[in-house]
């Protein structure tokens, strides 16, 4: 008996689940990188923003892959931020 095997390409604003053990984590997938072999994702909660699942799969996919995106570099520039704050130590090296 053979079985089916489906090839999903990931997309940004892509639901995924993200398994370690027999917990699952629902994440959206906010960049690609590598030639489509590393997929970064976020927890679904910190995309979608309030936003259900279901409103969000309504969603076009040009929407989606456009929020994913923000909500990506809005921690990026959180975490940026979080660096250059006058309590933060700060190494050079030349």
């Amino acid at each position: 008996m053979q079985t089916a095997t489906q090839t999903t390409t990931p997309e940004i604003g892509m639901s995924a689940t993200y398994y370690i053990g027999s917990d699952a984590y629902h994440e959206i997938i906010v960049d690609i990188t590598r030639n489509g072999r590393s997929v970064l994702t976020l927890g679904a909660r910190q995309v979608l923003g309030g936003v259900s699942l279901e409103d969000w799969n309504a969603m076009p996919q040009d929407i989606r892959a456009s929020r994913a995106r923000k909500a990506w570099l809005n921690l990026v520039a959180a975490i940026v931020e979080d660096s250059h704050d006058e309590n933060s130590a700060m190494v050079y090296i030349d």
